[in-house]
């Protein structure tokens, strides 16, 4: 039941935003969103007890911990600060170490009844979209 939640909530408030998921299983799915100018940045949607977990990546990324600049972190810290939704972290993944924007929204209990519409839903998703987007058109014109 509490699998089958997840994919039919998911499912519905994609529908209704006109997305589209490359990816939706019973507790995950990914959704792909690209801009004219075909910078697409992928969302990540993890269903955790009771917790949903959004992540977007951005486009910075390191091979070796010692290659992370201390001061875009620094900036991305004090980011945290006013951000209204989500809040940027650095996660270790096969390849090396990036900074991925993260938003959790708890759940009333593990059986997925999720305590936000689907406009609200939707919200959280291009707000996030927003933040990951100035970030890496910074990073891009800071030459990193």
């Amino acid at each position: 039941m509490m699998a089958k939640s997840f994919l039919e909530t998911i499912r519905r408030f994609v529908d209704q935003s006109g997305w589209e998921t490359i990816v939706l299983t019973d507790d995950n799915a990914e959704i792909e969103f690209e801009n004219e100018d075909g910078y697409t940045l992928t969302l990540y949607l993890q269903h955790d007890e009771d917790e949903l977990i959004f992540s977007i990546p951005s486009i910075a990324s390191f091979e070796h911990p010692e290659d992370i600049p201390d001061s875009v972190s620094s900036y991305l810290l004090k980011r945290n600060i006013f951000a209204r939704t989500g809040f940027w972290a650095l996660k270790e993944l096969e390849d090396g170490w990036a900074y991925i924007l993260y938003h959790d929204q708890k759940l009333s209990n593990q059986d997925f009844e999720i305590d936000i519409s689907a406009k609200a839903f939707h919200q959280i998703v291009q707000s996030m979209i927003c933040e990951v987007e100035e970030f890496d058109e910074w990073w891009e014109e800071e030459n990193w």
